[in-house]
């Protein structure tokens, strides 16, 4: 059993990578278009507004009071920047869509979680233990 996984592993991790896939794809279609506060999704908010204002020309600034107290229209260094020109760069390409957004990163991530996982479980642990792993990430983060 064991030396069949390791003769077909690479087919295996493309079925986790495709599945990974689909699920985090299935997940953007669930959350939609719309960029709302949900419960322990609020970094969306923030994120969004900060691309919107930065295609606008308002560079990293938010356009009132914001945590943690960011006076309005001032530069504000507290969220990611690379996020921040991702999503500036997909709305500047695709218009204000979050969906878009969603579905690009559901296959990058979907893709390459899994992938990275197999590759540092294989060095560590071997084939299918890396397997497993990769199969974990897919499913669980």
């Amino acid at each position: 059993m064991i030396s069949k996984i390791k003769e077909r592993y690479q087919l295996i991790l493309l079925g986790i990578c495709i599945g990974s896939a689909m699920l985090r794809i299935l997940a953007s279609f669930y959350i939609g278009n719309e960029v709302d506060s949900l419960p322990g999704t609020f970094d969306q908010i923030s994120y969004h507004n900060l691309a919107l204002r930065l295609l606008d020309g308002h560079g990293f600034s938010f356009g009132e009071l914001w945590w943690p107290i960011t006076p309005a229209g001032e530069p504000t260094a507290h969220w990611s920047y690379l996020y921040t020109l991702y999503l500036a760069a997909v709305y500047s390409l695709m218009g204000n869509q979050p969906l878009i957004a969603r579905i690009i990163q559901a296959i990058l991530v979907g893709i390459l979680q899994p992938l990275f996982t197999f590759y540092i479980a294989r060095r560590l642990f071997g084939i299918v233990a890396a397997l497993f792993a990769a199969a974990l990430s897919a499913v669980y983060i």
